[in-house]
């Protein structure tokens, strides 16, 4: 693997990750606009532990986008490297539904 394919790898990891962080936060507008999540939540500690639950899994997709990026060669690989896009948000609906 040369130095351009590492640096590419890298920079699609790094896309990919940020884009969760804004997805995560388009899902929990969605939510309260559409009623799943009161308002009030939001600034209170169910809001922050959806929030720091969100960042746990987000850091754990990540680790899994960067293991499949770098050592899976199959086509399913694309489910783990694109895990912090659909992760965190997921659990926020998970968490939602939850409580």
């Amino acid at each position: 693997m040369d130095v351009l394919s590492i640096f590419r790898r890298l920079l699609i990891l790094t896309g990919i990750s940020g884009l969760g962080g804004l997805v995560y936060a388009l899902c929990v507008n969605i939510f309260i606009m559409g009623g799943l999540m009161p308002t009030q939540d939001v600034d209170t500690a169910p809001g922050y532990m959806m929030t720091q639950q969100a960042v746990y899994v987000w850091m754990f997709a990540v680790l899994a986008a960067a293991i499949s990026i770098f050592a899976l060669k199959q086509k399913w690989r694309w489910i783990f490297i694109l895990a912090p896009i659909y992760a965190p948000g997921l659990s926020a609906l998970l968490f939602i539904i939850r409580n």
